[in-house]
């Protein structure tokens, strides 16, 4: 895998291989999913050129990264969305007990116009990569779960360009009013209802942020575990 050091180094090597419009769009959203879901010690505070180096990421990492190179790749209106999500869809994901992580999640996707007049897409597709979504898949349907290992039962990591697509976040009347677009994950995090604000926090202070972040990467190695199909339960 090339070592990518910035997000305009991305962009400009798929409009080197001729992506335009929808394709270029695809291609952009395809080369974030193939990033390893997994945490890495900045958490929700990585920037986009922090999760392409360190080349892991969750929500919201990932979700700062897709916007950054849509925009880049003149996307314009490319927007991050934060919305509260139930902790289920990590359940049986972490070390430990069934779930190490907050019953309540602050989650984040994406929403943008792709073509001139098309509709906006809302996606989170490109949160889970293929391999680890793949046994997901398979662990849902041998345990008859709606939700867990990272994704719920009707979870895609696939996208066309042109529809919603959606792996961890399921939309509904519900939820619609419990959305804020964001210009950046930065934002998010400066929100006062930001529901990761103590931990990130303790990321912050130089003698607890080691060792936070460092369990925080050793659930990234569980991850791994079900990524390479060996049990975690």
């Amino acid at each position: 895998m090339k070592n990518w050091t910035s997000v305009a180094s991305v962009v400009s090597s798929m409009q080197a291989q001729g992506l335009v419009g929808r394709d270029l769009a695809v291609a952009l959203h395809d080369f974030v999913r193939d990033i390893p879901f997994g945490f890495t010690r900045q958490f929700d505070l990585a920037t986009a050129d922090y999760t392409l180096q360190r080349q892991r990421g969750h929500c919201t990492p990932k979700s700062e990264l897709f916007v950054s190179l849509l925009r880049r790749a003149g996307f314009a209106d490319a927007t991050v969305v934060t919305v509260s999500i139930p902790g289920d869809v990590l359940h049986y994901l972490g070390s430990g007990e069934s779930s190490p992580f907050p019953s309540t999640l602050q989650h984040c996707f994406t929403q943008v116009t792709v073509e001139k007049g098309g509709k906006l897409c809302r996606l989170d597709s490109y949160v889970i990569d293929p391999p680890l979504f793949q046994a997901a898949r398979e662990r849902l349907k041998v345990t008859g779960r709606h939700a867990g290992y990272g994704i719920h039962k009707e979870a895609t990591n696939e996208w066309d360009g042109s529809q919603d697509a959606f792996c961890q976040y399921v939309p509904s009347t519900q939820t619609s009013h419990l959305e804020f677009c964001m210009n950046s994950t930065n934002e998010v995090v400066s929100r006062p209802n930001y529901l990761h604000s103590g931990f990130t926090r303790l990321l912050r202070i130089p003698i607890i942020g080691w060792p936070a972040g460092a369990w925080l990467e050793t659930q990234s190695k569980v991850f791994d575990r079900l990524r390479n199909r060996i049990s975690i339960e």
